[in-house]
């Protein structure tokens, strides 16, 4: 009996850290040093790119930084001239950045330049990597596609500058909005819908393979692609989509499944059910929480669902929710330069004003990897897709199908078969 009772006592020692941190954490006093920390030797000039344990940073001295998650520097990339603040990383590691004169610069994941091309303008929002490794390349008035080796497949010149930069939607495509009120639909080889709206979105996003859902400033939303027309105006469609008015205005929205995720710009986080088309729960996040004490408020905000959670980030912080609604933690940061970045494996990287880039460990749940050595694969699928312009071919495209009529195909070119009807 001695033995046990003292047994009980140690599990409870070691155990009441880990439980009063966790009830810090949910009431947002987690004053945790960092797991480690680096001097960067520049102020951070956009969120860190995490995936394939290493962070990849941009700095305002015109380099960018790479680091393992444990905190080991790992390789430096010089520009020799100023960046813009956008730095995107491909599933193979590989680093895309531009400097403000227009060159846009492909870094491997050794930290040596593979290629470069000039464009017309700097990058104006992050490159956006395609489900084959293609690149969709934003500047202010056009939008460029290149190979991941470097080749330009297409360009496109937009109306009106980017107002909501690119985004991968859930079949492959991309879509942006633009500041005269018009919202593309792009797809790989530059076949492009286009919707009017009334005024112009503050946050898109894509809810299944065909539509996409506006949110305005007054915290209504609209349905946009329900109609497959190619040239369509908003308010016109079957069926739309109507989803109850938001209380604030949206910073910042991520859709899984059939919820809806929107963080607003009073501090408030809500959930939507596309099927049932009612708000399911709101909660406060760290916004909330710091407007309170009179911190300016957020502008920007990034957010992340997955099968861990909900994750709110801004530059004042970071929260984390469950599907169902319930806070698991929210966490405060000072001087940070750029919002910061949750990695997969449970750590936020900070960038600070101070020159120095802090990994905090905030929780124990690590979402599993799919592929150790690389990042996670894009959504959607390009297949045997083609452009509107190419001539119907008479390659089966079922694969077993295909697979019989290239082996004829190769027995006919044995032969010595071929002839002017062989396609």
């Amino acid at each position: 009996m001695k033995h046990f009772l003292l047994k009980c006592a140690v599990l409870l020692f070691t155990a009441f850290p880990l439980f009063s941190q966790n009830i810090a954490r949910e009431q947002g006093l987690v004053t945790d040093d960092p797991i480690w920390r680096q001097a960067l030797g520049g102020s951070v000039l956009s969120l860190p790119s995490v995936q394939a344990q290493s962070a990849v940073v941009a700095l305002d001295g015109g380099n960018i930084r790479a680091y393992s998650t444990a905190g080991k520097p790992m390789w430096s990339f010089t520009a020799r001239g100023k960046i813009s603040p956008y730095v995107t990383r491909s599933r193979e590691g590989t680093s895309y950045l531009s400097r403000t004169n227009g060159i846009f610069i492909a870094v491997n994941r050794a930290g040596r330049e593979l290629w470069r091309y000039t464009l017309d303008d700097p990058l104006c929002a992050r490159v956006i990597t395609g489900w084959d490794g293609r690149l969709f390349v934003p500047t202010e008035k056009k939008l460029y596609c290149f190979t991941a080796s470097g080749t330009l497949l297409w360009s496109k010149i937009l109306e009106s500058p980017i107002s909501i930069a690119p985004k991968l939607d859930k079949s492959g495509n991309i879509f942006l909005a633009l500041k005269n009120g018009e919202i593309l639909k792009i797809d790989p080889f530059c076949n492009t819908q286009v919707w009017r709206t009334s005024e112009t979105p503050a946050v898109i996003i894509s809810i299944d393979q065909k539509r996409i859902l506006a949110f305005y400033k007054d915290g209504t939303m609209e349905e946009i692609g329900a109609s497959q027309d190619w040239f369509i105006s908003a308010q016109s469609g079957v069926q739309p989509l109507v989803l109850p008015r938001l209380q604030a205005s949206p910073l910042a929205a991520v859709c899984r499944g059939d919820y809806i995720a929107v963080t607003m710009s009073d501090g408030r986080i809500t959930v939507l059910s596309i099927e049932e088309k009612k708000i399911v729960w709101t909660g406060d996040t760290h916004i909330r929480e710091t407007a309170k004490s009179g911190v300016v408020p957020e502008t920007e905000a990034e957010m992340l669902y997955d099968e861990r959670g909900i994750y709110v980030l801004s530059k004042n912080g970071a929260s984390c929710f469950s599907s169902e609604g319930k806070r698991f933690w929210f966490t405060y940061l000072k001087n940070a330069a750029s919002v910061p970045a949750f990695g997969d494996d449970g750590v936020l990287y900070s960038g600070g004003k101070d020159w120095i880039l802090y990994a905090y460990k905030i929780e124990d749940r690590v979402l599993p990897e799919k592929n150790a050595l690389f990042g996670p694969l894009p959504e959607g699928s390009y297949g045997m897709g083609r452009p509107h312009t190419f001539e119907t071919s008479e390659i089966p495209l079922n694969e077993q199908e295909r697979k019989i009529k290239l082996e004829t195909i190769g027995k006919a070119v044995k032969e010595g078969k071929i002839g002017t009807n062989e396609p």
